[in-house]
């Protein structure tokens, strides 16, 4: 075991697994304070219409959730993990700080009126670039802490995801409150603040990251590839490119969604032809599982993703967020996931844990299908708030409350699972295609997310962006969510009824499972 696998510092773990959950835990604080921001950003300081604002969040959405497939093949073929996680964090600190103060790229110097939306665009660029090469890699860091027997790299990677889920959590409380209460800018501001003291955590902490993090081939990265530049200032003088490309992506973001579906489509078929003649029988049998369990996952991710877009703006306009005589900021709410997700997963490992010695442990597909009826039901919730609520233009918060909790429980059915059986169910040399492919879902669904919200929330407004009727907008969005809702419960029906046959297609015992 390497020196730094053994230095037993941090909860019984390597030093440097504190320097990545602290990392990861002000990078997730940063992006998703901000990413709870953005829609009401949208609509209400550049006064987009839902439909503009719902799509541009999902092309956002989208591309983040793309890019860390390019940045983790940079990092593993070149830079090495602690390089990309260095790079990625620059560039995200830089873009966040640039929406907040718009004059740092030529946004002007008026801090009373946001900049042109085209300047917003290249902030949102730099963003996604920095997402990118940190996302992916910052794992990857974790990893190189352990030897692969190590019997604490499961405990360790328990640790860094409450990391991120306390960033999650901490981000759209602090940046929200602060722009609702202060302004928008001041949000992203702490964001930036965020991200700047991510990036100097990893920046002190790299004496304890250990030499697996550095380069594959050092000598090759040191070497002179172009008018003698050597090939790791090369491919960082490629950065801005990339950044070029992301930003006029962001400002043609209609096309986005047609991009990433030939970019899918393209997926799709070589993953069947790699099964097809390339995998032995047991092999094609599970990839056959996995690809098809990925498809059902879109729907889900298309649902989870309203989140940023249209249940931000219906519980803006539309909820009653007032407790003990203060109101809490609609993107605020937004944290509570994040809670959730510390408080119940513990809980949902143990009852999967005493289902599975008790051999009645529901298979992966069960628990697909669960996690889509589970969302199903969380999107019926506004429904019922408009049905008992002593008023017509609002719910109580408890019903929406009850949205994410129950959305929640259907993720801890499926994000962990997902991750468990592509590793598990997947040929070794092709995990890292598959788990890319799952991804891609979530890309797919935020595209979808947005189409949704932009096809079926449209409610009236009034030219100052409030709403000409809240009833008939309260009717609008609720018979949205209970469609989106009962879409979702029948297909995960579906699934429940075919998970015994995706179940033995997957040879494994029942017990196992899960």
């Amino acid at each position: 075991m390497s020196e730094i696998a053994s230095e037993e510092q941090f909860l019984g773990h390597p030093r440097g697994l504190a320097v990545c959950f602290m990392t990861e835990l002000w990078e997730r604080f940063a992006y998703y304070g901000m990413f709870s921001l953005l829609i009401l950003y949208l609509t209400k300081q550049y006064a987009v219409s839902d439909v503009v604002g719902n799509k541009i969040v999902a092309a956002y959405g989208a591309l983040v959730w793309m890019l860390p497939v390019f940045g983790g093949f940079i990092a593993d073929r070149y830079l090495g993990s602690r390089k990309a996680v260095t790079l990625g964090a620059l560039l995200m600190a830089f873009g966040f700080l640039t929406i907040a103060f718009p004059v740092l790229i030529g946004g002007g110097v008026d801090t009373t009126a946001p900049p042109d939306m085209a300047i917003m665009f290249l902030s949102m660029a730099i963003i996604i670039s920095g997402v990118g090469f940190l996302k992916a890699n910052i794992s990857t860091v974790v990893g190189a802490l352990y030897q692969v027997e190590d019997p604490r790299r499961d405990s360790g990677f328990t640790l860094f995801y409450m990391g991120i889920n306390v960033g999650g959590a901490l981000g759209p409380i602090v940046c929200g409150g602060l722009g609702h209460a202060l302004g928008m800018r001041y949000g992203f501001a702490a964001a930036g603040v965020g991200m700047i003291i991510g990036l100097a955590t990893f920046l002190w902490g790299q004496r304890y990251l250990g030499e697996r993090t550095d380069p594959p081939y050092p000598e090759r990265l040191k070497s002179s590839v172009f008018a003698g530049i050597r090939q790791e200032w090369l491919i960082y003088a490629l950065v801005p490119l990339l950044i070029a490309f992301l930003w006029q992506a962001l400002k043609l973001y209609t096309l986005v969604a047609g991009g990433l579906l030939w970019f899918s489509v393209l997926l799709g078929l070589l993953i069947l032809y790699y099964s097809v003649f390339h995998c032995q029988s047991i092999e094609r049998d599970r990839m056959i599982v996995v690809s098809i369990l990925i498809v059902f996952a879109v729907l889900f991710w298309s649902l989870y993703m309203q989140m940023f877009g249209s249940l931000v703006l219906f519980s803006d306009r539309l909820v009653d967020r007032e407790v003990l005589g203060t109101e809490i900021a609609a993107a605020q709410l937004n944290g509570l996931p994040s809670i959730l997700v510390i408080s119940l997963a513990p809980l949902m490992g143990m009852l999967w844990f005493a289902l599975g010695r008790r051999k009645r442990n529901p298979s992966i597909p069960a628990k697909f299908a669960f996690s889509l009826i589970l969302i199903g039901l969380s999107f019926t919730m506004p429904a019922c708030g408009r049905y008992f609520s002593s008023v017509a233009d609002q719910i109580s918060l408890f019903w929406f409350l009850m949205v994410f909790v129950l959305m929640v429980v259907g993720e801890l059915c499926q994000a962990p699972i997902a991750m468990n059986m592509v590793t598990r169910l997947c040929p070794k040399r092709v995990v890292g295609m598959m788990m890319g492919a799952f991804f891609v879902s979530l890309a797919v669904g935020s595209i979808i997310a947005g189409e949704l919200a932009a096809r079926y929330t449209v409610v009236e407004q009034n030219a100052d962006g409030s709403l000409a009727d809240p009833a008939a907008a309260l009717t609008t969005y609720a018979t949205a969510f209970a469609n989106f809702g009962m879409v979702s419960i029948v297909v995960g029906g579906v699934l429940l009824l075919g998970s015994p046959l995706l179940a033995r297609r997957m040879h494994e015992s029942q017990d196992s499972a899960g």
